[in-house]
């Protein structure tokens, strides 16, 4: 085995062992979690939906040209 596969190999393993601790950290701590939106998060997905309706943001700025 090269040099480069044995790292490869380790890099993988660490990346995998980074993710499921990750994952049981979640699941441990999930009742923890905030149950609602935040305001920032309502707002940007509002300018999404709007951006996506009318091509505008809600402050009405134009963002994206419509063809007719």
């Amino acid at each position: 085995m090269t040099i480069a596969k044995h790292h490869q190999i380790k890099s993988l393993g660490l990346l995998f062992l980074i993710i499921l601790s990750a994952a049981a950290l979640r699941i441990l701590f999930l009742d923890q979690a905030p149950n609602t939106f935040s305001t920032d998060e309502v707002s940007n997905g509002y300018d999404a939906y709007s951006i996506l309706q009318t091509g505008r943001d809600r402050n009405i700025y134009l963002l994206l040209s419509q063809k007719n």
